[in-house]
């Protein structure tokens, strides 16, 4: 709340219309909590942004704040910020058909707080993922830098993909295991090979 409030009173003190929403948000790593964030219109246009995000994390061990500017949390596109923002009055999704509750919690989830490292866009976006007659499944991520590491997962259990990148989208093709696909990502170097989770993907069946 306090992030929000600061921005607000900034930007007004700037010159720019700006709104305090509220409402909930849920992390990559799941939780429903209530949440504070703004809109904030420029050069006419509505956009959304989340300071408290923007401005750092708290570690998973201590719970210590971590300083580390996320950029991506700064006037995404307004379905991407839908997919973890849910706000009390539904006019701040931004979107011509905005989604209910139910809609919002079913959701994929990705990171995208870093413009060049984490996943910026996915195709389909914000639907679950439709096997083919064959079994397979194809997702596509829109990723500056996409890591060199990629593991899929459901559940405890590692897939088997094929992987391509084409026109900007980093296309992974496998047969989900279950209803859920996790995204890691990461490098390997001489210290061993580490990922983090990227997203988490439904599967319809």
């Amino acid at each position: 709340m306090d992030y929000a409030l600061i921005y607000q009173t900034m930007a007004k003190a700037a010159g720019l219309e700006c709104e305090f929403v509220t409402g909930h948000a849920r992390s990559l790593h799941g939780g429903w909590e209530k949440h504070a964030w703004n809109a904030v219109k420029i050069n006419g246009q509505w956009q959304l942004l989340d300071v408290t995000w923007g401005a750092g994390h708290s570690n998973d061990g201590d719970h210590k704040f971590e300083k580390d500017f996320q950029p991506g949390f700064f006037c995404p596109l307004p379905r991407v910020f839908a997919l973890n923002h849910f706000p009390t009055d539904q006019k701040w999704q931004l979107l011509e058909t905005p989604i209910d509750r139910t809609t919002f919690k079913a959701q994929p989830a990705f990171d995208y707080g870093d413009p060049v490292a984490d996943i910026m866009n996915t195709e389909p976006l914000g639907l679950p993922l439709i096997k083919d007659a064959k079994g397979q499944t194809e997702l596509r991520l829109q990723i500056q830098s996409p890591p060199k590491v990629i593991i899929l997962k459901s559940g405890s259990r590692e897939l088997k993909f094929e992987r391509t990148e084409k026109d900007g989208w980093l296309i992974l093709n496998f047969t989900p295991g279950g209803r859920e696909v996790q995204v890691w990502g990461g490098e390997t170097s001489r210290q061993g090979t580490y990922t983090k989770l990227m997203g988490i993907f439904v599967v319809q069946y």
